[in-house]
């Protein structure tokens, strides 16, 4: 939750310091544009307006280059087939307005002009292309104008020269189902002002460093620290019981040092060889050991087809996931069996069995109702219904989403581009709602690694509540970065079974005797929306509303999240933390009485002073 205020945070609070201070010269822009905007729409609903429109504002694909120039400056502004009225207004007013508090009128401008412009000519390109890159010539009349293309790739700047997470995943998560919808020129606009977005925030950067690097005894600010970084309140994933995976493979010398830690590590996996063996056999017998009509019974049987889920078949979410509509390959199975194996060693068997389950349900629940949608709006046909759908990828590309965002942040900032390429890709060509589902079940997969990594304890409680008699034990710090390091070791310890950690929470004061606290089982509003909205989109699925359910479960799930304080309660936390001096902070741990000696030894190595031991009020 705080990660998400801070990416907001970043994005509106110059536009509200402007607005609070009624600096209406830094605001400017977004009103003016939308002025323009209105002004334009009114007119093309007059017969002189929409004659002067057609001839000096709205470019179409079969222009020539000097009439597409001329109507180049008006296009920008130009009512769009597709885009209601008031929604331009808002857009065009709301980003205008926060580009300029950001990077300034002048920039703006320019950006917003490259990218539109970039759109308008790349349109003959599109239609030179063909099916399946481009499009047909149908397009060449096509009315072409609009203030979207501008304002996606001034959305996309924003996000890459000021790093918001957050708005450039929203950008490209809305553009990829945009294009897996519609397929047409303007979603392929879209793409192209993503693209010019992104080159226009490199070359700033680039800029910029060049810059700095002109000042010898330039220090590196802290949001540049950052890039280095994970966000406060992400534990590392070398914490994971394969967490140090990468350092046993460094420290054995040689290839045959490697081999052995190899075949050490390998003996650990348990459910990765059983499913992808359970996988392989029952392909073969579909494909040797059945007539063709029960093969295709079986593989409709346990399809996630729309027919299955709107008869209640819900099973078919977990069956699903043990067969395949093809045959099997040496190549995939070996491809499956490496993720699942990595994800078992990273996380364990119970884990890598709820994330695989989860994600193939939940994108299975998703794409039902959009072929369910699409079928009763008519852009898809009927027989779309009843279309086989079983197999590993869905599950496969959500394991994979979440292995990137667990991974260090340099190995991330890879990782995690790499993951959505490959499910973006199929989606600019001829695309079936399978590479929708690919793309769902990834994002799917991002949302897992990030809970993982957030809440590190959540349902990892290994005895029943009847054998624990767990106790609060508080161990003082001189800094917040070395609690932190002492609440690594700790979940380190617990992952490896040395221990038995309930839960455990790093707290401390800033200067304003203000308490920040950093969790790692309790929920917060925005994990109990996650949470609520996956059970609801396979709750809603079996009575048939599947996107109410999401609505519904996540609603649900943020409340109780924000009601129920589990294990460690705020305020326990906040009474101990008022007797710790701003700088330092406290680790409290939720721990049985048996393991406090080995806590108390792994800690001290981090400078820690313990300073209570007494039974502790948890919450549920």
């Amino acid at each position: 939750m705080r990660w998400v205020g801070s990416q907001v945070s970043v994005l509106f609070a110059p536009a509200a310091r402007a607005l609070r201070a009624r600096r209406w010269r830094d605001l400017w822009l977004g009103p003016a544009a939308a002025l323009l905007v209105a002004v334009l729409a009114l007119a093309f609903r007059t017969r002189p307006g929409h004659a002067f429109l057609a001839a000096y504002a709205i470019t179409r694909p079969g222009d020539g280059l000097a009439a597409t120039l001329l109507k180049l400056p008006l296009s920008m502004f130009a009512p769009a087939a597709l885009l209601p009225f008031w929604f331009a207004l808002i857009q065009v007013s709301l980003v205008y307005s926060l580009a300029q508090t950001l990077v300034g009128a002048r920039r703006t401008i320019v950006v917003a002009v490259c990218g539109h412009t970039a759109a308008t000519l790349c349109d003959h390109l599109w239609i030179m292309l063909g099916r399946p890159l481009g499009v047909n010539h149908s397009y060449d009349t096509f009315g072409d104008a609009g203030p979207s293309v501008a304002v996606v790739t001034l959305l996309v700047y924003i996000a890459v020269v000021h790093r918001i997470v957050a708005l450039a995943i929203a950008i490209l998560g809305y553009d990829a189902i945009e294009l897996a919808v519609f397929n047409g020129l303007s979603q392929r606009d879209h793409l192209v002002g993503v693209l010019t977005g992104v080159t226009a925030a490199v070359a700033t950067r680039w800029r910029g460093r060049r810059r700095d690097r002109n000042s010898a005894t330039r220090r590196k600010s802290a949001r540049t620290r950052r890039l280095y970084e994970d966000p406060p309140g992400l534990v590392s994933a070398m914490y994971l019981p394969g967490g140090d995976l990468a350092a046993t493979l460094r420290g054995a010398r040689g290839w045959v040092g490697k081999a052995r830690a190899g075949v050490s590590l390998a003996v650990r996996l348990r459910l990765a060889p059983l499913y992808v063996l359970t996988v392989v056999t029952l392909g073969l017998v579909l494909e040797h050991g059945v007539s063709p009509a029960l093969h295709d019974r079986l593989l409709l049987a346990n399809s996630t087809n729309v027919v299955n889920l709107e008869h209640g078949r819900i099973w078919t979410l977990v069956t699903s996931v043990l067969l395949v509509d093809e045959q099997i390959h040496v190549a995939a199975v070996v491809q499956l069996l490496g993720l699942t194996a990595v994800a078992e060693l990273l996380w364990g068997w119970r884990r890598l069995l709820e994330v695989f389950l989860a994600g193939n349900a939940v994108a299975s629940c998703l794409v039902y109702a959009l072929l369910r949608t699409g079928i009763q709006d008519k852009w898809f046909p009927g027989a779309v219904a009843g279309v086989d759908d079983v197999g590993t990828s869905y599950g496969a590309h959500t394991v994979s989403g979440a292995i990137a965002l667990s991974l260090p942040v340099r190995a991330r900032r890879v990782a995690v581009p790499l993951a959505l390429l490959v499910v973006v890709v199929p989606l600019v060509g001829e695309h079936t709602f399978t590479d929708v589902g690919h793309l769902l079940s990834t994002l799917v997969g991002f949302l897992a690694g990030y809970q993982m990594r957030r809440r590190p304890l959540a349902g990892r409680l290994r005895r029943p509540a009847v054998l624990r008699t767990d106790q609060i034990v508080t161990f003082c710090f001189s800094s917040v970065a070395a609690a932190h390091a002492g609440l690594q070791a700790a979940l380190h310890l617990q992952e490896h079974h040395q221990v038995h950690l309930r839960d455990a929470t790093v707290a401390w004061p800033d200067q304003a005797s203000r308490v920040h606290v950093r969790e790692t089982r309790d929920m917060d509003g925005v994990d109990g929306a996650l949470a609520g909205g996956g059970w609801g989109v396979v709750a809603g699925t079996l009575v048939g509303f599947p996107l109410a359910g999401l609505a519904l479960g996540a609603l649900v799930g943020a409340v109780a999240a924000h009601l129920h304080d589990a294990g460690l309660t705020n305020a326990m936390v906040r009474r101990t933390v008022a007797t710790i001096p701003p700088g330092g902070a406290a680790l409290l741990l939720l721990i049985d009485p048996v393991d406090h000696p080995a806590m108390t030894a792994e800690l001290v190595r981090f400078g820690a002073e313990r300073l209570t031991g007494t039974p502790g009020r948890a919450g549920g």
